[in-house]
């Protein structure tokens, strides 16, 4: 009983919608099927609204309804035959209830016709579906101005007609062909434009064997009016698609050559290069030659650094390893150009921790081994000695630290408790402690800690001396700078500016651009388009490098043979449009001279797509002197 009451209670529950599975079988008496044929505006919005949402899912498959498409081709049949009874004004400002409601219906049925025409399965069946056919001309003749009220359904014509076009079992008629030409041709709406030239696109490249298109299009024009908005990508790309698939004819292309703004296209395709160029470019800095190096411009390192007791005390309290490694980091620095005997290495460690007792320290073997570990870039090594001297051990890349110069010249008389700030030198040091000695006179010398005492004043004054620092460094200018520039090579001591290099000549650096990836599809059609006018401007006339045995193998040029034209391919002659093909072809050489400069600047990542810029290049700066390209 639990279990019965289970059951009820799950098919009590209404089914998540869109999954109603009843709905969705094909079969003659299907709900949504019914619905739709039989004119209730309830039962019609409830299938058209289910269909919207079946059709946009991988779930629906139109081979297992075959009487749909003719029962969604209804209500856009009707919203046509209406456009053609009623006036503008009453169709968009006074609509009556029930034009409001199927003209609701006729936008939804298109739009589930585009839905279906999406997948592959979906698209053959409504290319090969008469009355949809019909319904898609229908609209593009009916709606050749379009309002506002017929706006959209215009553009579900228009989608429909890309999405089937490549699946028509017969080309379309060269009337209803001119419909969808003209209405690009004198639209301003974009979403038609780009449909409609990505519709024109499929048919010529769908159609090949029949010429459709006129030379004069009008939705060649309206493309190349769009040409210089490189940022609209969407509708930039729809126009050369386009323009693409016109000049893809031989005929049309020759044609083309005679075109008015033919010279302008070719500059605005260079453009659009150029404009996709600056998102894939990056600009590679190069340094030319060895850059310099900066040293300190004035040493203020007096003397070699030597630890305090108290210093000494505090490391001491730690244990080896720890202690030598501390120490070594206080006392040592690195230096790739100096180096220090192990004997002397070992003396420094000896006398600094002797006094702490024996036993604490490291054999000298270990000394040297920690080096490495504490300065990686430190070696010891051993140097071969030369003329018969013996061979040294040395460390290598290792020197000691120098004492700083700051507080050196400070007073220490008194045990440390003169107040007198640091002098600018020793001499005014030594000047000052005779001022002391002066006021009071003695022989036994109060700095810092010292307690010597001389026998003679002048003893006493000779001992004052060994209180002075050896060296002081120069008092610079305030603008003078801490660094100087010198060679990469040189060792020489920059702290004597005498002994300096001669300063190296300007670093120089070359900056290029690089391209870092493909440019986007709008350079590749812009490139394919030029390919084509380029080789019917040259390679007709066969203005051409060509590699033969009359050059021993290396590229010639070939000028143009005067007075002959020729058959274009699939047999179309340029004379069928009443055009002279020699002159069509001085005009394309004329027009990419032009743009040879802005050639020469474009960089593609692609090796081979960059070979046809450089094929193009070659041929443009082969072409001569002459009137013709003035």
């Amino acid at each position: 009983m639990v279990a019965s009451q289970m059951h009820a209670a799950s098919h009590s529950v209404p089914p998540q919608d869109n999954h109603e599975l009843p709905y969705h079988q094909p079969a003659p008496n299907n709900r949504m099927l019914l619905s739709l044929e039989c004119g209730i505006p309830s039962e019609v919005t409830w299938a058209l609204s289910r269909l919207l949402m079946f059709t946009a899912t991988d779930r629906f498959h139109l081979t297992q309804w075959p009487t749909l498409p003719a029962a969604l081709c209804h209500w856009p049949e009707w919203l046509l035959t209406q456009e053609e009874k009623m006036d503008e004004d009453s169709l968009n400002f006074c609509p009556s209830p029930d034009f409001a409601t199927n003209r609701r219906f006729a936008l939804d049925s298109i739009l589930v016709l585009k839905n279906m025409s999406m997948t592959e399965e979906g698209g053959n069946v409504l290319a090969r579906s008469e009355r949809v056919r019909t319904l898609v001309m229908r609209i593009l003749e009916t709606c050749q101005r379009p309002t506002d009220s017929t706006l959209e359904l215009l553009l579900g014509g228009i989608d429909l007609f890309r999405t089937t076009i490549a699946k028509w079992p017969t080309p379309p008629t060269p009337a209803q062909i001119t419909l969808l030409i003209e209405l690009v041709g004198r639209s301003h709406d974009r979403a038609v434009l780009i449909s409609g030239w990505l519709g024109l696109h499929t048919l010529l490249d769908t159609f090949t064997q029949t010429m459709h298109v006129k030379p004069t299009s009008p939705a060649l024009n309206a493309a190349i009016r769009v040409l210089p908005i490189h940022f609209d990508r969407d509708l930039i790309s729809a126009a050369l698609e386009y323009i693409l698939a016109h000049v893809s004819h031989p005929a049309l292309a020759k044609a083309f050559l005679h075109h008015p703004e033919m010279p302008q296209v070719l500059r605005l395709l260079a453009s659009q290069l150029l404009y996709d160029q600056q998102r894939v470019i990056d600009h590679v800095k190069l340094t030319l030659g060895v850059p310099p190096k900066t040293a300190i411009a004035q040493n203020n390192a007096i003397g070699l650094l030597e630890l305090t007791q108290e210093e000494l005390d505090s490391i001491s309290t730690l244990p080896e390893p720890d202690r030598v490694t501390k120490w070594m980091k206080r006392v040592f620095e690195i230096s790739p150009h100096a180096e220090i005997t192990q004997v002397d290495f070992w003396g420094l460690y000896k006398t600094a921790f002797a006094q702490y007792g024996p036993d604490s320290m490291l054999p000298a073997t270990d000394l040297i081994k920690l080096v490495g570990t504490v300065f990686p870039s430190a070696t010891p090594m051993v140097v071969p000695g030369v003329g018969g001297k013996p061979s040294k051990f040395v460390i290598k890349g290792l020197e000691r630290k120098r004492a700083a110069a700051e507080g050196r010249t400070k007073c220490h008389w008194g045990k440390w408790g003169c107040p007198t700030p640091p002098f600018d030198s020793a001499a005014s040091l030594f000047i000052h402690l005779k001022e002391h000695i002066a006021h009071y006179p003695t022989t036994t010398c109060t700095w810092g800690s010292c307690t010597h005492h001389s026998g003679t004043q002048k003893d006493f004054i000779a001992h004052l001396r060994t209180h002075l620092p050896l060296q002081l460094p120069v008092v610079r200018h305030p603008g003078q700078v801490d660094d100087v520039i010198i060679p990469a090579h040189s060792h020489a001591d920059v702290g004597v500016p005498t002994a300096r290099p001669v300063p190296p000549p300007p670093q120089l650096f070359m900056v290029y651009p690089k391209p870092r990836e493909d440019p986007p599809p709008t350079s590749f059609a812009a490139l394919l388009i030029m390919r084509i006018l380029y080789r019917t401007s040259f390679v007709q006339a066969e203005v051409v490098l060509k590699t033969d045995g009359d050059h021993f193998g290396f590229p010639g040029i070939e000028q143009p043979l005067t007075g002959e034209t020729g058959e274009g391919a699939e047999g179309v002659e340029t004379e069928d449009f009443g055009l002279d093909m020699l002159e069509g072809q001085w005009r394309g050489q004329a027009a990419f001279k032009a743009i040879g400069g802005m050639l020469a600047i474009v960089q593609i990542h692609d090796p081979v797509i960059a070979t046809w810029v450089d094929e193009m290049l070659d041929t443009i700066r082969a072409l001569p002197l002459s009137e013709k390209f003035i």
